[in-house]
């Protein structure tokens, strides 16, 4: 009787540790996807402070090209090709990393 008592606290306690695993996991990836995503998923408005900081505005060959102007038409090509590479590549990062991570969880 003793040992069936035993083998169902154990059971319990593996039970609570799995069902602990399974939020702290759950909760884990929620706060990575909150933090690092937002530099996806916000792009547009970083995308224009980063112009207006002038990143890449060593790429423009024009002199008037710098510092961007948000009132002008646009920044030069290249400086937007530096930008829309660093999108491309974290986006890329992004969906890759999460067939890993889907994998683990």
């Amino acid at each position: 009787m003793n040992d069936a008592n035993n083998n169902n606290k154990a059971q319990q306690d593996d039970d609570d540790y799995l069902r602990f695993l399974g939020w702290f996991l759950n909760i884990l990836s929620l706060t990575s996807v909150f933090l690092f995503s937002g530099i996806i998923f916000g792009w547009a408005p970083l995308e224009l402070w980063l112009l207006e900081e002038g990143q890449f505005s060593n790429h423009c060959h024009d002199a008037d090209a710098t510092p961007f102007d948000p009132t002008a038409a646009a920044a030069c090509p290249e400086q937007m090709n530096q930008l829309n590479a660093i999108f491309t590549v974290a986006q890329f990062l992004l969906s890759f990393a999460s067939l890993p991570v889907g994998f683990v969880l």
